[in-house]
């Protein structure tokens, strides 16, 4: 009986949130090697010096970005350590790179990228809505149920005997079905299978994203509060000076805070961001995660087919057993 109402319910959820699932799930694909790709096409953003050219100074190049951005904004300057590598002006989302000898605005190479990049991202995290919008929500109650799919699919993925053949067919695919029904039947239980852990901590670090609640209770895992959020600051670049310009135009050496100890919360919720896409194990860790989210799209579309055909099996029956009534009632 419990199995049954397990069942059921592991249906209902699939149905409900199956097509946000899918979606979910491909633009996760699309993201998988997000930072490659941008760092791939930010590499053709390269100035070739001319003999005895000499780089501007960093005041200069400073003036030359506030020039070009809006009146009063705020912006941070990378100075790269290689000559051949533009200067950057950061301002939100805005970002401006600058010949290092010239200060002339130069095309982004990575601008389509990163454009591209970010609208997916957006429509990953929010149906390309607001925070707090009802297309927000729908998606996070979607993972939310994603959670609960995987979890009753384990009880459900477990054969009523414990026996190899079974277990084979839940856990090898065939080289051949029988019947579309099959094959679905047998990929939904062994990519479920194969991929459940990795899903598991894609699906369970999102909902910490998407609920305070579940982002609390990270922390009291720890015993710990909720740290309060700070205000972004200039992240440090690698072979490059980062420099932050005010709104009436002063240079200063951006500071680097001594980095603290991190508590046993922050470390745990800090790897709780870097599994959901994988980053943390690097680039295995993110060909899994996109291999897993490449598998969940297959979940979603066959766990809908399943549910299809036992609706359109279940209303053939239901016909059939009007078309033997309709006889028998005559007869009396």
């Amino acid at each position: 009986m419990f199995r049954r109402c397990l069942f059921w319910m592991h249906l209902a959820c699939g149905v409900a949130a199956g097509l946000l699932i899918f979606f979910m799930s491909a633009s996760g694909v699309l993201l998988t090697y997000e930072k490659q790709m941008i760092d791939w096409r930010d590499r053709a953003n390269q100035v070739v010096l001319s003999d005895g050219e000499r780089l501007l100074p960093v005041g200069e190049l400073a003036l030359r970005a506030g020039q070009a951005l809006p009146a009063g904004t705020p912006f941070s300057l990378v100075v790269a350590t290689e000559a051949s590598r533009p200067a950057v002006a950061n301002a939100g989302r805005e970002r401006l790179l600058l010949h290092p000898a010239s200060g002339e605005l130069l095309p982004d190479a990575a601008a389509g990228m990163r454009a591209f990049m970010s609208t997916v991202k957006d429509w990953h995290r929010r149906l390309a809505g607001d925070t707090d919008s009802l297309r927000a929500n729908l998606l996070d109650a979607a993972n939310l149920l994603f959670v609960f799919i995987l979890v009753s699919g384990i009880f459900l993925w477990l054969p009523p005997v414990w026996r190899w053949q079974l277990m084979k067919l839940r856990l090898l695919p065939r080289t051949s079905y029988a019947s579309s029904r099959m094959r679905d039947y047998s990929w939904h239980h062994v990519f479920g299978a194969w991929m459940l852990l990795p899903l598991l901590l894609i699906a369970v670090s999102g909902v910490v994203f998407s609920y305070p609640w579940a982002n609390q209770l990270v922390f009291a895992a720890y015993g710990e509060a909720v740290p309060e959020r700070r205000g972004p600051s200039p992240a440090a670049v690698p072979d490059a000076t980062v420099y932050t310009v005010s709104a009436d135009g002063l240079v200063e050496l951006a500071s680097v805070a001594v980095a603290q100890a991190a508590t046993p919360g922050q470390s745990a919720r800090r790897w709780l961001r870097f599994i959901h896409t994988g980053e943390v194990y690097g680039l295995a860790g993110q060909t899994v995660a996109g291999l897993a989210s490449l598998a969940a799209c297959l979940l979603a579309c066959t766990g809908m087919a399943l549910a299809w055909r036992r609706l359109r099996a279940s209303r053939v029956r239901r016909r059939r057993l009007q078309q033997v009534a309709l006889p028998a009632d005559a007869a009396c």
